[in-house]
């Protein structure tokens, strides 16, 4: 026996008596362990298993009735099988249902987002593609990401109105820079047309004071360069800035062009012109000490040529504006091209 007796009833005393049949059947397992082994003490599996089933059962006095193995062992069984349990568990939670195809929640979700239609027009819009699931699916799908299952109805937002005017809309605004003069630091205005579909841009010659007059030419040649291009333009946004005269309205609007202004501190209305002005200053315009209009209108047509033909674009799925008609080699050296002494760069590759 592993215990002496005068030890071994000290210890199975010093509980309650609802504890004394649990530590009777653990002390007698553990002697039942000594009799099956014979040398050294190699117990398997599930002998571990039993018999930390029965030493948990007793709670912190086994560690008085442990001598088949030492407490911190025991204590590293008990934390393994705990472990395994919790594995066990979660599978045994996996089984059942499926859950739904990764494919089927991200056109779900694609479908909701980019439109106002609600979980019902949803699933229509699915079956057409031979998909096939519940009304109940749908709705826990778009409630699982945040997304309302019911359908948007009234006034439509601001970004919705962008996306369904953008293939005839434009947006203006002026940026302007200070540029060294014979007669000093002055301030010079770039007039810039965006339209918003395909992100072309039509700039206008710098100058020093926009007049009334000057506003007016400006607008007749957006209109003919609209026309040139093919881009049509049947709205044109714009701020409150009082530069933008009576005669510019008025020359778009006989032009069948209908101007809307911006509501006051609103420039995301206009964000779209706004992030060009970014993109001209920080890419081109900043790395510059511009003296006088001929050097400031020369790196404005630049960047601008640059923009359209070069420059990939994040909002186009990084295209560019304006591709070549033949198609780029797929083969051969690739070189780097520079423009304004290496301010702006593109790679290509050389024709064979």
């Amino acid at each position: 026996m592993a215990f002496s007796l005068p030890r071994l009833l000290r210890v199975l005393c010093c509980g309650p008596d609802s504890d004394l049949v649990r530590r009777l059947e653990f002390v007698v397992y553990q002697n039942q362990l000594y009799r099956d082994h014979h040398g050294p003490l190699r117990l398997t599996g599930e002998e571990k298993r039993k018999l930390v089933d029965l030493g948990t059962a007793i709670g912190a006095g086994v560690a008085l009735l442990l001598s088949i193995v030492g407490y911190s062992t025991f204590r590293r069984w008990v934390r393994a099988f705990a472990n395994l349990a919790a594995v066990v568990k979660s599978i045994r939670r996996s089984v059942g249902r499926p859950k739904t195809a990764n494919e089927l929640r991200e056109l779900g979700l694609r479908l909701a987002r980019e439109n106002a239609w609600g979980y019902t027009r949803i699933l229509g819009e699915l079956a057409k593609f031979g998909v096939t699931t519940s009304r109940s699916n749908i709705v826990n799908i778009l409630r699982d990401a945040g997304v309302n299952p019911q359908p948007r109805r009234g006034v439509q937002s601001w970004s919705e109105l962008i996306t369904a005017q953008a293939e005839t809309l434009w947006q203006c605004d002026f940026f302007s820079r200070h540029i060294v003069t014979l007669t000093g630091i002055r301030q010079c205005f770039v007039l810039v047309f965006l339209h918003v579909a395909s992100r072309r841009v039509y700039l206008s010659p710098c100058a020093f004071n926009p007049t009334a007059e000057w506003m007016k030419a400006q607008a007749e040649a957006f209109i003919a360069h609209a026309k040139s291009v093919n881009l049509p333009a049947s709205h044109l946004i714009r701020d409150n800035d009082g530069i933008f005269t009576k005669p510019f309205d008025e020359t778009l609007t006989a032009a069948g062009c209908e101007v809307k202004r911006t509501a006051v501190r609103a420039p995301n209305m206009n964000a779209f012109v706004e992030r060009f002005h970014r993109s001209i200053q920080e890419e081109c315009l900043d790395r510059f000490l511009i003296f006088g209009q001929e050097h400031f209108d020369l790196l404005v047509r630049e960047y601008v040529e640059h923009y359209h033909e070069e420059r990939p674009h994040q909002g186009k799925e990084n295209q560019l504006l304006i591709t070549p008609s033949d198609l780029p080699p797929t083969s051969g050296k690739i070189h780097c091209r520079r423009r304004l002494g290496g301010v702006l760069k593109h790679y290509n590759r050389a024709a064979a």
